[in-house]
């Protein structure tokens, strides 16, 4: 039976109106710099229909929290003695009074920024008098290095604990102590006889309860996960709501430290109960309550109905499954009735968005129909009326979650986090997907496998461009429940499979290589009617293009909104300015007027091949003050693709590096400062991973973006097209007759074979990264094949064997450079945003600055080569930023706030409470780095780098924070603790190789063709010469060059 068309009109949804309140809530918010702005701009944002008007003057109200400095909760030391008599390590003879002292400088210097709920300021000697049952905990936590003493320490202190609770002890010391210590216990030891949730419960219980009215056996329980000892009390009501936000950083500390579905649940709970807090008058246990109980339920409902093994489950069967439902729906009904009977409760968004999230979770986490298969009749699966009931209650409480944002008055909404705006999207299209389900199984037709393309449709478009284009459905399974998508089956021909022996019949052209450039190349000589053959030399397609931000600098390519301005002309100029300033051979005019020319046709021509392109939107050119450059930029990328390809998908190189979420390259920067109190770039961060991974997930996808969008397209146009590739397949030798380049030898499973090719050979086996000795030879003594980020077959073979056939070579002393910090492994971190954002600056040994630390990448190097040539300074460089930069910023991969003892550990960050500490750690000059300081920061409070202008550039700026004023790139190194990092030379890939002419052919010294070989991409000497003047000045000529070299093959 065909399945009934899908309807969006049967959903009652308001997609559109939500869409609407939405794109109102970031133009209202952008419209001033913060909240408090929002009433007195002087323009009005006009309600959407149905909403209730906004009065004139939006009540005022407090910000979301951000990990702003100013937002880290500091406990500030009592002046009376506490009331809690605790233990005295130093009076039982545990600990001297010296040694606690360095104990208590070891706490404030290592371990104050991984628990920045407690703030210590006293000496040893008045926390002890003032605060004994802290002091305790703190001297516990720091004697790590004397695990006798610690042992002590802490075997008393977890009786303590246990006296605490069971006889109703209170205070914000107490809490404070815990906080520490369980902070740390976690963090560091990861005990595996106790749950992180007990012991978040733990924390929330002394703020929840301010009476401990708890029934005895309740106590005795909680007391039970410690060591119970001699009863002690005491009475000091603690500030709740101060308390309650120490207890959400203890949350982020855990998630940030395991990054497990449960910890990461509490953490996003915690976090909307802080939000709901600010600004409100309720009290903080009539919210904790629910809030943490939903989470546990939650967790509860996703690992009982968990999909990674779902034919050998459990739960299966209708009774089964009933039974399963009824429990947690029972009890989700109890919290729900407890909590609404307070009048204020039942007012808090958050709460009841919570209970609406969890009751469409609760129902659709069953659907999958293998659960209900007929056990009786093995691969016959009958809808029934239990499971149409599950359907519309899944469907009910997503419309309930849904109508909550709408009918949320707007100036109230931008209190509202990343996990109500993300679970939105997955309401709306988890309704669209359940709604076509119900309504073709009330017919009795449930054997279908195909979500209709409407449900893609309501994705919209704006999130990504104004060039919609919309991916391919596919084969789904739309009964796969949302914490674990199905693969999709993608049928390609036999082929496009990696065969076992070499290929058996010659090629017409031999392609070296598997990234952007090898793919665009045989799709294109595909086209032209010839037979293409790519070989690689690893197990995995993709090369370093896989690694990369997939972005090409292409002038002209038709993908940016009409309207935007851009000519040959102008882009000629543009490279003309930039470029020739130090003019090479693979730069010369007629290759950039190839260039320039062909870019366009190659962009076009693989989209209509069916490769979906997305505007690189806002990012500049990297020197958009000179003549010809453009402040918008001229850069693409591959939209957003489902990268499951079958049995390919396990052949595509994947990165560590890939991003969390599938983001764009011009979002990185949102991503990067969402978290800094820029409340529209919070929002907008929302909004896009919200479509991106709940649409995507709930569809059967799996979704990504920048390089590996771009091979994951390339690769299934290849395959689409039955394009043979060979994996693990390596150039030995290039077999030259006669002066013609007639094939190659090459290695396939330990045996070397003769694969001839009839036309040409096309070099785009990337270039000579990993090759240390060439490395060595070639480019300076600081430059090292351990700080590159590209593939591990990057090692020159193609060069070399070009070398040998008699090609010319030139730039081989040059790379795409740009900044690494390095661990004490030396291993490699890109530095990009770190060094652009505000509140850090990079220094050289005697503690000067010597360089715009926000300028491109590739300058920035080339500036390091320079000092270092001039001064010897320069090779390593440092950056140096505070607290400030720390609490609002992503750092080396690490979220604001993020528990940093692994980037300690490791050597990549070290960290000190004064600059000179800093200093003395790095082996910088400290007078010199002081005196850099204070003048840095007096520029910073002008808005202005006198020095090396940083800010001034457009580019810099893309890079910055906006909301930070006057200069988005500059802010003051003032708030310890700081922290400094070794920066090296690292690079992208080497720009140097086989020179070649307008048409990618290999060129002799004398200037002439070595016929029948090509060489494109890193393979060849850049068209850029020894600037990166752009976003994508890699990819772009490579992928075009690629297509000029099959067509040049072709003509041939």
């Amino acid at each position: 039976m065909t399945p009934l068309p899908f309807n969006t009109a049967i959903t009652g949804l308001r997609v559109k109106q939500l869409e609407q309140r939405v794109e109102s809530l970031i133009d209202l918010i952008s419209a001033k710099n913060t909240p408090n702005d929002m009433a007195t701009n002087g323009t009005d944002v006009p309600p959407v229909e149905g909403d209730p008007a906004p009065p004139a003057t939006p009540p005022p109200s407090e910000p979301p929290i951000t990990r702003d400095s100013s937002t880290i909760i500091d406990f500030p030391p009592r002046t009376a003695p506490s009331t809690y008599q605790a233990f005295d390590p130093i009076a039982a003879g545990i600990i001297e009074a010296e040694h606690a002292d360095r104990l208590l400088h070891i706490f404030k210097t290592s371990f104050t920024s991984s628990f920045p709920f407690v703030l210590v300021e006293a000496d040893a000697l008045t926390l002890r008098q003032q605060l004994p049952f802290l002091f305790h905990a703190i001297l516990a936590v720091a004697s790590y290095e004397t695990p006798c003493i610690q042992f002590s320490l802490a075997d008393e202190f977890r009786r303590q604990i246990a006296r605490t609770i069971e006889h109703s002890c209170k205070s914000l010391e107490i809490l404070q102590g815990l906080l520490v210590y369980a902070a740390w216990y976690h963090s560091f030891y990861y005990p595996k006889d106790q749950q992180l949730s007990i012991v978040i419960q733990l924390c929330v219980a002394f703020v929840q309860d301010l009476g401990f009215s708890r029934s005895a056996k309740k106590k005795a329980g909680l007391a039970s996960i410690f060591h119970c000892g001699t009863p002690t009390s005491g009475v000091d009501p603690p500030a709740e709501k101060r308390a309650f936000l120490g207890t959400y950083f203890l949350t982020v500390t855990y998630a940030q430290a395991w990054r497990t579905r449960t910890t990461l649940s509490h953490t996003h709970y915690m976090a909307e109960c802080c939000n709901s807090f600010i600004g409100s008058p309720i009290a903080t246990d009539v919210l904790i309550t629910p809030l943490v109980q939903l989470c546990e339920l939650a967790s509860r409902v996703s690992e009982h109905f968990f999909y990674d093994d779902i034919e050998n489950s459990e739960i299966k069967g209708e009774l089964i499954i009933q039974m399963s439902i009824h429990g947690f729906r029972k009890e989700l009904l109890r919290i729900k009735d407890a909590s609404l009977a307070s009048s204020l409760a039942k007012q808090n968004t958050t709460l009841n968005l919570m209970f609406s999230f969890l009751d469409a979770l609760l129902h659709e986490s069953c659907l999958h129909k293998m659960r209900w298969k007929d056990a009786s009749q093995p691969g016959r699966f009958t809808s029934s009326l239990a499971r149409l009931d599950m359907i519309r209650r899944t469907i009910e409480a997503s419309r309930t979650y849904l109508n909550i944002l709408i009918e949320t008055p707007v100036e109230s909404l931008y209190q509202l986090t990343l996990l109500p705006w993300g679970s939105c999207f997955y309401a709306v299209i988890l309704i669209c997907k359940v709604v076509f389900i119900e309504d073709n199984e009330r017919l009795g037709n449930s054997n279908f496998d195909i979500i209709p393309q409407e449900v893609d449709n309501l994705i919209p478009q704006n999130i990504d461009s104004q060039d919609p284009h919309t991916m391919d459905t596919g084969h789904l399974d739309p009964n796969k429940g949302s914490w674990d998508p199905l693969s999709v089956s993608r049928e390609y021909g036999s082929s496009a499979t990696t065969p076992k022996t070499a290929y058996p019949e010659p090629p017409d052209v031999l392609i070296i290589g598997s990234g952007a450039a090898a793919l665009t190349a045989a799709l294109r000589a595909k086209s032209q009617k010839l037979k293409p053959l790519v070989i690689e030399k690893t197990s995995l397609v993709g090369g370093t293009t896989s690694y990369s931000g997939g972005g090409l600098w292409i002038p002209n390519s038709g993908v940016h909104p009409s309207g935007t301005s851009d000519s040959f002309e102008e882009a000629l100029k543009y490279m003309q300015n930039t470029i020739d300033k130090r003019p090479t051979k693979a730069s010369s005019l007629a290759r950039k007027k190839s260039f320039l020319n062909n870019g366009p046709k190659m962009v076009q021509f693989l989209k209509t091949q069916g490769l979906k392109w997305q505007p690189s939107v806002g990012y500049p050119d990297y020197f958009p003050l000179v003549e010809g450059g453009k402040t918008t930029g001229r850069s693409i990328e591959g939209k957003m693709f489902d990268l499951k390809l079958g049995d390919w998908q396990d052949k595509i190189r994947m990165t560590t590096r890939n991003p969390l979420y599938p983001m764009y390259t011009f979002e990185a920067g949102h991503m990067y400062r969402s978290m800094s109190g820029n409340v529209s770039a919070f929002l907008t961060a929302a909004k896009v991973v919200g479509w991106r991974m709940w649409s995507q997930k709930l569809l059967g996808r799996l979704p990504v973006t920048m390089g590996m969008s771009l091979v994951g397209q390339l690769l299934h146009l290849c395959l689409q097209q039955q394009i043979p590739i060979l994996l693990d397949t390596g150039l030995k030798e290039l077999i030259t007759t006669e002066g013609k380049v007639r094939g190659a030898v090459v290695s396939h499973n330990g045996r070397e074979t003769v694969i001839s090719a009839r036309k040409a050979v096309i070099l785009a086996a990337g270039g000579f990264s990993r090759n240390t000795p060439m490395r060595q030879q070639h480019q300076s003594p600081t430059a090292s094949a351990s700080k590159t980020l590209t593939s591990p077959a990057d090692t020159g073979d193609a060069i070399t064997a070009a070398m040998r056939a008699g090609a010319a070579i030139e730039l081989l002393d040059e790379a795409w450079w740009g900044p690494t910090l390095v661990d004490r492994t030396e291993k490699p971190y890109w530095a990009q945003f770190e060094r652009a954002l505000p509140h850090s600056l990079v220094v050289d040994t005697n503690g000067n600055r010597f360089v715009n630390e926000a300028e491109s990448y590739t300058r920035f190097v080339h500036n390091m080569f320079k000092h270092q040539k001039d001064t010897g300074l320069g090779v390593p460089a440092f950056l140096i930023l505070d607290l400030q930069h720390r609490s609002k910023y992503v750092l080396s991969g690490m979220e604001p706030g993020e528990i940093m003892q692994w980037a300690l550990d490791s050597e990549l960050y070290v960290r000190a409470d004064t600059l000179d500490d800093l200093a003395g750690k790095l082996g910088i000059d400290s007078s010199g780095l002081r005196s850099t300081v204070q003048r840095f920061n007096d520029m910073a409070a002008k808005g202005v780098d006198e020095d090396f202008d940083r800010g001034k550039s457009p580019y810099d700026r893309f890079f910055g924070d906006p909301g930070v004023k006057p200069n988005p790139n500059l802010g003051t190194i003032s708030k310890p603790p700081f922290y400094g990092a070794k920066m090296l030379p690292g690079d992208l890939g080497t720009k140097g190789g086989v020179l070649t002419d307008e048409y990618a052919r290999a060129l002799r010294e004398d200037g002439s063709v070595v016929d029948g070989l090509y060489a494109v991409g890193n393979s060849s000497a850049s068209v850029m010469g020894r600037e990166y003047i752009g976003a994508g000045s890699t990819l772009g000529p490579a992928m075009t060059f690629a297509y000029v070299a099959a067509d040049s093959i072709a003509q041939s």
